[in-house]
């Protein structure tokens, strides 16, 4: 009977593993033999408008107001949110030529908030197009119009490349971090794209038609709102797209502090949407036989790499020790088959986008990088949810 009870919540794990890493597996296949298609960009330049959601940004809000007006036609509108600053924000990025909105309701605390009272300002003359771009953030050469044309010929949600880079000029900069930046916002839904599946979105770098924009979907304090926003559109039957022509592109936070902020703050959004949306996503691809909602359900559900390592590496521990102890094969060797699927896509993303990144001298960041993130997940587990907390800024921009 013991026997039974063990096997059947072995094999209940390895299939919550199995799930848990198919979409990684999808996308690593896709990577390795898929090509890129041809996402077709309307030839009508929309007009479109910027919004920037800015806390305390006076030391880097002139450069970036002043970045984005040279993507801008005089139709076109840049939007900085001034949301609760008690620096000089608002008045620098005026002078600079910048619409301001001035927030200043400290009950209502979050980039969500931030966002909402950017678009009701728009809401009087509003445009074609909404994109949003984070304050840390810069584009590519023309990227700002390339992403307008691609969400106005879509006419869905669309994410471009969104790439956070270690700064080479400064030490102390974490090369792993990188490359779990670009799995995570290259590697997988470039991935999804080849097999024309929607992606998640970001944050910052994605496009809105302004048709399918409701402000007050907006409007929440939690710390994931990009991912909430683009799961309810997807939903609603306008899946996110995958566009990686344009790109918007940062630096890591300088000090090991500001990097740790921004990750917990990451991890800790990301697992409690898994909590709260994905079963409701998995009924509605059900009853929709969607797809494409199935598709990112599964993206969704895959928690953060070391978290996922580590699942399979404990699992694969408790296989063997039952195996061991009883004899039972089964559960070892769908901890083998869970634990190969891993490595596949591990491997296959470090040959797709991580040979210029990772060699043998960045092994040894893992230890550091895996503790940070188990910190972070402790604090989760105990209750100790992230808030909407500024992280440092890098002094580089661009």
């Amino acid at each position: 009977m013991m026997r039974s009870l063990v096997d059947f919540g072995l094999g209940a794990s390895a299939l919550a593993l199995f799930l848990a890493t198919l979409a990684l597996v999808v996308q690593s296949t896709a990577m390795l033999l898929g090509a890129d298609g041809k996402f077709r960009i309307s030839d009508h330049r929309p007009r479109f408008a910027v919004v920037v959601p800015a806390h305390n940004e006076q030391t880097g809000i002139a450069d970036l107001v002043n970045h984005i007006r040279q993507h801008l036609n005089a139709d076109d509108r840049l939007i900085v949110v001034a949301d609760n600053c008690s620096d000089s924000t608002a008045k620098i990025a005026a002078k600079c030529g910048a619409d301001v909105v001035v927030r200043d309701d400290t009950s209502r605390v979050g980039k969500g908030f931030a966002l909402e009272a950017g678009l009701r300002h728009l809401a009087a003359a509003p445009p074609e197009v909404v994109i949003f771009i984070d304050a840390d953030c810069r584009f590519s050469i023309s990227g700002a119009e390339m992403l307008a044309r691609a969400c106005a010929s879509s006419g869905t949600p669309v994410q471009c490349l969104n790439l956070m880079l270690v700064d080479r000029d400064k030490t102390g900069q974490s090369r792993l971090a990188e490359f779990a930046w670009r799995i995570r916002n290259d590697f997988r839904p470039t991935g999804y794209a080849r097999l024309g599946l929607p992606c998640q979105l970001f944050g910052t770098g994605m496009a809105i038609p302004w048709r399918l924009i409701d402000p007050s979907d907006f409007a929440t304090g939690h710390v994931a709102e990009d991912l909430l926003i683009g799961l309810q559109n997807a939903v609603k039957g306008f899946p996110p797209r995958f566009f990686k022509s344009a790109t918007v592109f940062s630096y890591f936070p300088e000090s090991q502090s500001g990097r740790a902020m921004q990750k917990r703050r990451w991890l800790h959004g990301h697992l409690s949407i898994i909590g709260n949306q994905a079963p409701k996503l998995i009924v509605q691809a059900w009853r929709a036989r969607s797809l494409g909602i199935a598709a990112l359900a599964a993206d969704l559900m895959a928690p953060p790499l070391v978290l996922l390592a580590l699942a399979h590496s404990s699992f694969f521990t408790l296989s063997i020790s039952w195996f061991a102890l009883s004899g039972s094969w089964l559960p070892l060797a769908l901890a083998a088959l869970c634990n190969g699927m891993l490595a596949f896509s591990i491997i296959v993303a470090w040959f797709v986008c991580g040979r210029d990144l990772i060699g043998w001298a960045e092994l040894r960041e893992i230890p550091l990088h895996i503790l940070m993130v188990l910190r972070a997940s402790i604090g989760f587990l105990r209750g100790n949810r992230s808030a909407w907390v500024r992280a440092d800024r890098a002094s580089k921009t661009g």
